[in-house]
């Protein structure tokens, strides 16, 4: 195996030195160059044979003995345990730093993504984001932390049927008991995000109790009921700068179902006026 390496007057000093691979060995990378500084270069394949060029990317020498000990202990690892680890860092640095989780709740939702991993169950075929983002779901639901599918599904990049459909099966694994959502649990957020004063976040409180007290508009989600009681507080209050659209952006609901539960409570108006 030879290395040609320009000098460091080259133009390329800035991205690493072009190197140039003469023999067909398998794949690995060159560790000692001789040089100040040593890039990591990907060498030659069996098909391309002496034609092929990398460019190295600079590393700073702190951080090069830290990189050259992550891709050597990935050798050694096989592919359900890269996955798990996947779905651990997804958790991490991704939904736990979207969507402000708690340490406790991000904890449950890896202790569900671990249970169901070491149930024996195996990972192959299966997007191991669908399962993260389910698990993240049933621990916002045990830790009773309101996050609605939608802020989950954006973040995740994950579509809301599958989340539901894997939290179905994970929570028969893990024996996650589910219990039903109140929609007072997302006002005081979705109301913080609107800046609504304090007299109007106490009547849609309210107004969404009663609601799901007398059973008015259980068959909608828990985000339509919290976005129709904020429109109802709002129009009680006077407050005229709310309107359906600004609700629908915070709360994620579609007009729609805003409308249609608006108009449920305003059939039962007479259980909202009573003190």
């Amino acid at each position: 195996m030879t290395l040609n390496a320009y000098p460091n007057q080259s133009p390329f000093n800035n991205y690493g030195w072009v190197l140039q691979q003469n023999a067909s060995i398998d794949r690995h990378y060159e560790r000692n160059i001789g040089y100040e500084h040593q890039p990591i270069t990907q060498v030659v394949d069996y098909i391309r044979g002496d034609l092929d060029r990398s460019i190295g990317t600079y590393i700073e020498p702190s951080k090069s003995q830290k990189f050259k000990t992550s891709y050597s202990s990935q050798k050694f690892l096989n592919s359900k345990t890269r996955s798990y680890l996947r779905g651990e860092n997804f958790i991490k640095e991704t939904i736990q730093a979207k969507l402000n989780l708690s340490d406790a709740t991000a904890d449950i939702a890896r202790f569900y993504f671990n249970w169901y991993w070491s149930d024996g169950r195996s990972l192959r075929g299966k997007n191991v984001l669908t399962i993260v983002a389910s698990c993240v779901y049933l621990a916002c639901y045990k830790d009773k932390v309101p996050r609605t599918l939608k802020e989950i599904s954006d973040v995740s990049g994950i579509q809301i049927k599958h989340i539901i459909k894997w939290s179905r099966s994970i929570s028969k694994v893990v024996g996650h008991e589910s219990e039903v959502a109140r929609p007072e649990l997302f006002i005081e957020r979705f109301c913080d995000h609107l800046k609504l004063p304090v007299p109007t976040k106490k009547k849609a409180y309210k107004i969404a109790s009663k609601a799901m007290e007398h059973s008015v508009s259980h068959n909608r989600t828990v985000a339509t009921i919290a976005s129709a009681a904020i429109y109802m507080a709002a129009r009680l209050l006077d407050e005229k700068s709310i309107s359906k659209s600004a609700i629908r952006l915070v709360t994620g609901s579609s007009l729609t179902s805003i409308s249609l539960c608006f108009k449920e409570l305003c059939e039962k108006k007479s259980l909202f006026l009573k003190e």
